[in-house]
């Protein structure tokens, strides 16, 4: 099967192939994305949590991260999403168990490529800046300082 959201990544990783230093930050970064990301196909029913938490209407990185940090079976990803309405990649933050997606964002959601990132981390960024938010150039750039 042949990833929508591959194709579309390797497009931006392409896409910045200037050698300006911002040019090579972000090809960097979608290497990276690339490398070190995972694709799903299957997904867990995800009504089951419906009924313990309360979901905020277009809000997946706020539902995503909090599941994972009400919940600690269920780990915390970033990156892409496919849904069935929509038909493209969007950035979007999910939930996996036992390798399958749960998400209560998007009931209809297909295909998705991400990167877990740790909760605790996402604990820290929601505490420093009071909202939730998508994290995960700021999850490489950490990533960066520990190899450093």
């Amino acid at each position: 099967m042949k990833s929508q959201i591959l194709e579309y990544l390797n497009g931006f990783r392409q896409l910045y192939s200037n050698n300006t230093k911002q040019g090579k930050n972000l090809r960097a970064y979608y290497r990276w994305i690339l490398k070190t990301g995972k694709l799903f196909t299957e997904k867990e029913d995800a009504k089951k949590f419906h009924k313990t938490f309360k979901k905020r209407f277009k809000g997946c990185y706020y539902n995503a991260q909090f599941m994972a940090m009400d919940n600690r079976k269920l780990k915390y990803y970033e990156g892409w999403g496919i849904s069935k309405g929509i038909g493209f990649p969007l950035e979007h933050g999910f939930n996996v168990a036992n390798e399958k997606v749960i998400d209560i964002s998007w009931l209809d959601g297909i295909e998705y490529f991400g990167i877990e990132i740790p909760v605790d981390f996402a604990r820290k960024e929601m505490l420093r800046t009071s909202t939730a938010h998508t994290i995960l150039y700021l999850w490489w750039l950490e990533t960066r300082k520990e190899k450093k």
